[in-house]
């Protein structure tokens, strides 16, 4: 229980908050999840970059040397970040 507090405390910086958003979807590791926060930095960020750009705005980023995002997740964090809900 003390360790589960302490974890409470810990002062998380935007980055941080947005990994472990980002990590709560389906298909997204901590290595994609951390990709996207070091690209955007913020999710106010990636809302505006996915109102401007569309869709398509992740599925070339790299997250490993041989890997990319990929258009289904860029498609999932555009319908999410970009929902009527969020506004």
């Amino acid at each position: 229980m003390q360790l589960t507090y302490l974890f409470y405390l810990q002062r998380w910086n935007v980055k941080e908050m947005l990994i472990k958003q980002l990590v709560q979807l389906k298909g997204l590791s901590v290595e994609k999840a951390m990709a996207i926060a070091n690209e955007v930095g913020c999710p106010s960020m990636l809302m505006a970059e996915f109102r401007n750009c569309g869709n398509g705005l992740l599925s070339d980023l790299q997250y490993t040397p041989l890997r990319k995002i990929g258009p289904a997740t860029s498609k999932l964090l555009h319908e999410f970040y970009t929902s009527s809900a969020l506004r």
